[in-house]
């Protein structure tokens, strides 16, 4: 009869659980990453979007006679029957996840837009405000970011 040798070759139960566990942990590191640099990016765009529309905001100051009344269809619309390019950013920031208020009158206006970050809205208004800031500004018909 032939006897098994102590130095058998091959892993244990126990070590292959261990190399499972510890593939298992840096792969949950890693989405925690991924989700977080995909938000960012998101927040980015919609960033940009809104900067967009203080171009067009500045632009129509500048070539109407009403100011800024134009900017906003209502509390939570661009006016995209004016200017084409206002719908189509405001669609691009709702593909992603966020939402829009705008306020405007013949002499001011502020408009926010929501990010990924809890609770945190980036705002800008007539008086060349751009900034990330705590709770939306924008939602009771005021017209600064402050």
């Amino acid at each position: 009869m032939k006897f098994f040798s102590a130095k058998q070759k091959g892993f244990t139960l126990v070590e292959v659980m261990i190399v499972i566990a510890i593939i298992g942990i840096l792969a949950s590191i890693l989405v925690v990453s991924l989700r977080q640099a995909s938000d960012r990016s998101r927040d980015a765009k919609v960033i940009t979007d809104i900067v967009q529309i203080r171009k067009i905001a500045e632009r129509m100051y500048a070539e109407e006679l009403v100011g800024y009344i134009n900017l906003c269809e209502d509390s939570s619309n661009l006016k995209s029957s004016y200017d084409s390019d206002l719908g189509t950013l405001q669609r691009d920031i709702e593909t992603f996840e966020s939402t829009i208020t705008c306020y405007a009158d013949s002499d001011s206006y502020c408009i926010s837009a929501s990010l990924r970050a809890a609770n945190q809205y980036f705002c800008i208004d007539d008086e060349g405000s751009s900034i990330e800031i705590t709770g939306n500004p924008c939602l009771l018909a005021d017209d600064t970011c402050q």
